[in-house]
């Protein structure tokens, strides 16, 4: 496999090359698409809100619980050790 740019390979006598340069096997895609307008974004249904944050609320919950009794746990660790000092 060649060069992919020939120009690359051509040597100046005036210039000084320092390092190479990472040539693109895929051209630049260009920037990201735009978020859609908020009139195009839908929203849930009140009703199904209140179940949908109550599940939330306990799913949270139930995932912070080690968390909480670590946290707890090390708070009386420092307050034992300062208190020993």
């Amino acid at each position: 496999m060649g060069d992919p740019h020939p120009e690359h390979a051509q040597l100046q006598a005036d210039r000084i090359y320092l390092g190479w340069q990472y040539a693109l096997l895929y051209p630049d895609p260009g920037p990201p698409p735009k978020r859609p307008a908020r009139e195009d974004v839908t929203e849930p249904p009140a009703d199904a809100d209140t179940e949908w944050i109550h599940r939330e609320r306990l799913q949270k919950d139930l995932l912070n619980r080690p968390v909480k009794i670590f946290r707890t746990f090390m708070a009386v660790v420092a307050a034992g050790s300062s208190s020993s000092a």
